[in-house]
């Protein structure tokens, strides 16, 4: 089984050694934070060589892991792992404001009232109607809301 997540690296534990039947093996793991409505820490393992590719992430970072899951027994309990095998640092594009170091706060232009009390959304200008965000333009595919329609709901 093979899955992918991304999220933001918010620990990297340093690596844990060991002589096995097959030899010396190498351990480290990772915690993801995904960026979710509702985010969860996920703790993935890497081994051998990629514990050596996490040499090269730093926290903070956003990445995508690639993963699989897998469960074994141990007296009589289950644990599960979730063992990355490729990790990618996601390169998050830069916002450079806009020329004149001015912001994109669409409010009134040219407002120089200095009171702190002012309400920064106030305009001398009339409030819009609902003909300003109606088109006179009407396509087939639009909705029509006006037509009284009947739902199944109990309320």
């Amino acid at each position: 089984m093979a899955l992918e997540l991304e999220g933001r690296v918010v620990k990297i534990l340093p690596p844990q050694t060991g002589e096995g039947s097959r030899g010396t093996w190498k351990k480290r793991t990772f915690v993801i934070e995904t960026t979710e409505d509702f985010p969860k820490k996920i703790a993935f393992i890497t081994w051998n060589d990629k514990a050596d590719a996490l040499d090269s992430i730093k926290t903070g970072e956003r990445v995508r892991v690639a993963f699989s899951l897998e469960s074994r027994e141990f007296n009589d309990r289950w644990y599960t792992d979730a063992r990355a095998w490729r990790i990618t640092v996601i390169k998050e594009e830069t916002v450079t404001p806009p020329a004149g170091g001015g912001s994109n706060y669409g409010g009134p232009q040219g407002n120089t009232t200095t009171n702190n009390d002012a309400d920064p959304f106030a305009s001398d200008n009339a409030p819009l109607s609902d003909s300003d965000f109606l088109s006179g333009d009407t396509d087939s595919s639009d909705i029509d809301l006006s037509a009284d329609t009947e739902d199944d709901l109990p309320f």
